[in-house]
């Protein structure tokens, strides 16, 4: 079966499970910088339906990190999940999402992510009202309107609240 991944500078040929709460809580334990404003967010949380990813978010405001550790970070994080078949979505945001809408910063590890499987590819580039490259592999995206992600938490019900994950 054809598989190739890239994403956050990382590839893997390897496909990626759903997760479950033991892979996560491995993957979670194999990291090497501590855990602090870290959550385990979205639909694994959530429980809205079944998923293929984990979302992992540094809530911090500001961000009290160095560019280069929050690169490093999340090169960990998806190098790590990768080896553990989990597909990490991870990112820095200044706030949780709110139930009304608040403007809000994102930093990601890309500015698209990249899959071919079974001969189709996916292939988006992530979008924002502003867009700007702050480091070799991070991102940062300026929402100062609600958006896709947003409108998708609140048609599920989203609470909009995460789980530390040194808690998870």
């Amino acid at each position: 079966m054809e598989f190739y991944t890239r994403y956050g500078g990382v590839e893997t040929t390897t496909p990626w499970r759903r997760p479950d709460d033991n892979t996560i809580r491995e993957w979670r334990d194999e990291l090497s910088f501590p855990l602090t404003d870290w959550y385990v967010v979205g639909n694994v949380v959530e429980k809205y339906s079944s998923t293929w990813d984990v979302d992992i978010f540094l809530i911090q405001d500001p961000l009290r990190s160095s560019l280069n550790d929050l690169s490093n970070q999340f090169t960990e994080m998806i190098e790590t999940g990768f080896k553990k078949e989990l597909l990490i979505d991870c990112a820095y945001m200044n706030k949780f999402y709110q139930d009304e809408w608040e403007e809000v910063t994102k930093i990601r590890p890309d500015n698209q992510f990249y899959k071919k499987h079974r001969g189709s590819i996916d292939n988006p580039i992530y979008e924002a009202d502003e867009v700007k490259q702050l480091h070799p592999q991070l991102w940062q995206y300026n929402y100062t309107k609600p958006h896709s992600n947003w409108y998708k938490g609140k048609e599920r019900g989203y609470s909009f609240k995460g789980i530390p994950l040194s808690k998870f």
